[in-house]
């Protein structure tokens, strides 16, 4: 044998720590514990218990999606989709656009800015 009982129990050790980890994250998700703060964050359940993400070191300029307003620089460079204001307008996540409940959509409401763009380029 190529492998010792002492490498098994690092391998049992390091997945049951990845098991414990997503089932917490499930358990945040269905509980949605920190709600509030999520909201007045504009983030969707995802975006606030699942996404981490990788991001380099760099502050970065950026446009709003929605208002197209050039925003303050960003500390790293995985910047918003939309500005706090657009998304809280839009009730959708400021990362990935989601709905902050992810609740389907037949069409994006409040001032119809991306349904007006659309119906423009016909």
């Amino acid at each position: 044998m190529k492998f010792t009982a002492a490498q098994v129990n690092y391998a049992n050790w390091a997945a049951q720590n990845d098991k414990d980890s997503v089932v917490n994250k499930a358990l945040k998700i269905l509980e949605d514990p920190q709600r509030e703060e999520r909201m007045k964050l504009c983030l969707c359940p995802a975006c606030a218990y699942l996404r981490g993400g990788f991001a380099g070191q760099a502050f970065t300029a950026w446009t709003c999606e929605a208002c197209e307003k050039e925003q303050p620089h960003w500390h790293n460079t995985a910047v918003p989709k939309l500005c706090l204001e657009c998304a809280d307008r839009y009730g959708l996540c400021t990362r990935c656009l989601a709905d902050l409940d992810l609740s389907p959509r037949r069409k994006v409401t409040r001032n119809n800015k991306f349904r007006r763009r659309r119906s423009s380029r016909r």
